[in-house]
């Protein structure tokens, strides 16, 4: 049996299910590990793939989720309370996706990194984003792009072609920023959120 093409899909990285604006973005609550390939199983559509060991700090699946350290007052705050992360490369696989073009916004927040004056502040995120094995955005750094932590940012990327039915966003860090700050361990990509839509067929 034939499975049934995709034109959207939304996903809630690092947290449960959750519907904002009459839109559901589907849970990844799913514990990471330094070699791990996780399929959705209840809906096959999609699945990731994260790669690392985070530096001087004792593995623990917990790791690869974060969870915000203080009150979030952006709007949509459900999609910022968690946050998938990789201390190398986190790839999601979006597949049976009807050829074409689609629009992928990304949804940022660094809930983990602090803004005041303490020592928790110094650490620096720094990654690559690729989209369909292409580099769109080289030395991502969201508290930069964001101006400040806890705070909401969407970045997006129209136009981007679907050819063989999958689409494939990957983050990857290249050893830039700091490892240590506000804790070991420290670093790596960040993800809050994703949201696919069809663009032109």
């Amino acid at each position: 049996m034939s499975r049934r093409r995709q034109y959207s899909l939304h996903i809630n990285c690092g947290g449960k299910r959750t519907t904002i604006e009459g839109v559901t973005f589907e849970e990844d609550q799913d514990s990471g590990g330094a070699a791990k390939f996780v399929p959705q199983i209840q809906k096959p559509i999609w699945g990731t793939s994260s790669t690392g060991h985070f530096w001087d700090s004792s593995p623990n699946p917990t790791d690869y989720i974060a969870n915000n350290v203080s009150i979030l007052r952006m709007n949509n705050s459900e999609l910022y309370t968690s946050a998938r992360l990789s201390p190398l490369s986190l790839t999601y696989y979006a597949r049976c996706f009807r050829n074409g073009n689609y629009t992928v916004k990304l949804h940022f927040s660094e809930i983990t990194i602090r803004g005041n004056r303490s020592f928790r502040s110094v650490g620096r995120r720094i990654f690559d984003i690729y989209i369909q094995e292409k580099l769109v955005w080289k030395d991502f750094e969201i508290k930069k792009e964001a101006h400040g932590v806890d705070k909401e940012l969407n970045k997006e990327c129209k136009a981007v072609e679907v050819k063989n039915k999958t689409l494939e966003i990957r983050f990857h860090w290249s050893g830039k920023g700091t490892t240590a700050s506000p804790k070991k361990g420290t670093f790596g990509p960040l993800i809050s959120a994703i949201s696919i839509e069809p663009g032109i067929f």
